[in-house]
This record gives structure tokens, C-alpha cells and sequence, in this order.
């Protein structure tokens, strides 16, 4: 079973422009996320999926200066645009998380996956 983490990942804030691409402690809200997303055990690849809208662009850079893979999909639809990534890398399952959320756990996937490939859910 393959199993990717796919961050999602818009530059179209209202609220706080740009806020993933922001200075938390001497490195983006994006660079942060992404570096935790690398320590999922048994994940088959790590994506940032964004939309097709030009801005979202230059998030590409991010995935290629760190070694993960890019995906661009629906702008509004991020269910499919998650899915459409999944279907793309050959995904049998993924974890999600948003790009502006650069505290997540990496304990809990590695617990969620574990328990998905030893009983090898569908």
C-alpha cells in the first residue's frame, strides 16, 4: 500500500497575505510544515498541492528547494484537487495536511499509518 502526505496550499489569503510564506523563527510558516511532514514514517512521498492560479506558482520552488513533489489541481475544489494528486503519484491512501499549520504532529500519522499497513485496510 502506498501512502503519501499531501500539504495543501494556497497564496490567496484575505485575512493575512501570503501568511505561509511568513518568518517563523528564521524560516517560512511552508518551510516549517514541510520539515515536519518529512518525519512520517513508511509515507511514500511528501506533495504540496496548490491550485492552478498563476499566484500559487512560485510555491513550486518550495517543493523542488525541498526534495518533495508538486501538484497543481482545482482552485476551489481541494477534495478533488487532493485526490487528483493522490490518483497522479499512484496513492493508495494519503494524510492532508494544511500548509498553514506548522505545529502539526508527526506522532499521530506515523500511528495512523502503522495501523493502516499492518491490517491493511482498503
Amino acid at each position: 500500500m502506498r501512502i503519501g502526505f499531501l500539504i495543501t496550499a494556497r497564496l490567496k489569503s484575505s485575512r493575512l497575505k501570503r501568511k505561509i510564506l511568513l518568518d517563523l523563527n528564521g524560516s517560512t510558516v511552508l518551510d516549517h510544515v514541510i520539515k515536519r511532514a518529512k518525519k512520517v514514517k513508511n509515507i511514500d512521498g511528501v506533495v504540496l498541492c496548490t491550485s492552478t492560479n498563476s499566484q500559487d506558482l512560485e510555491l513550486k520552488d518550495y517543493a523542488v528547494n525541498n526534495n518533495i513533489y508538486f501538484f497543481k489541481g482545482s482552485e476551489d475544489d481541494v477534495l478533488k484537487r487532493l485526490y487528483d494528486a493522490a490518483k497522479y503519484f499512484g496513492f493508495d491512501g494519503f494524510l492532508s495536511i494544511t500548509a498553514d499549520n506548522p505545529l502539526h504532529s508527526f506522532t499521530y500519522p506515523n500511528k495512523i499509518i502503522d495501523l493502516v499497513k499492518k491490517n491493511n485496510f482498503d
